[in-house]
């Protein structure tokens, strides 16, 4: 009823049981120890190896990274949240974070303005002096000694904003 036939598929499946000892060279190659595997064998099974352990340890870097961006991510809204300024710098005076009450405090309109200062736009913002009206070094600034490995220390530190003439 067809005009015409463009092709035909075949498909035959046959089993056929064979005795055991037909697969005896098969079973001593499968039980054999690696060191008596021919040199390809081992080198396939040692490929196989390396790959398995590279993907079990890339799996584990993915699970470690999303525990840190979870992290992160409930870090920042309890940080965000509070009503206290909160910085935080880099050894090189850079901020990497800043809460939107830190940077307000800071003058900034917004996080992102904060965030995009140089470290040297945010210390030409403000004098920094001791309680005796002594301007203070930044680099003697108890942040900047823990980040060069020194004890944690507490120091009063009279702000003076130089735009504004405001000071605390």
């Amino acid at each position: 009823t067809h005009d015409r036939l463009d092709f035909i598929i075949n498909n035959a499946c046959q089993t056929v049981r064979r005795p055991p000892d037909f697969y005896q060279h098969m079973m001593e190659r499968e039980t054999a120890s690696v060191n008596e595997m021919p040199e390809n064998a081992r080198k396939l099974l040692a490929e196989q190896a390396a790959r398995e352990a590279a993907e079990a340890a890339e799996s584990r870097v993915r699970a470690s990274e999303q525990r840190y961006r979870s992290l992160s991510v409930r870090l920042e809204v309890i940080l965000e949240g509070l009503a206290d300024g909160v910085a935080a710098q880099d050894r090189t005076g850079k901020l990497v974070f800043a809460n939107r009450a830190g940077a307000h405090a800071m003058g900034y309109p917004s996080v992102e303005a904060c965030m995009a200062a140089t470290p040297q736009e945010l210390a030409d913002r403000y004098d920094l002096l001791d309680e005796s009206g002594t301007p203070i070094d930044r680099d003697s600034l108890p942040g900047r000694r823990v980040l060069l490995g020194e004890p944690v220390c507490s120091m009063l530190v009279h702000v003076c904003d130089r735009a504004s003439g405001e000071d605390w």
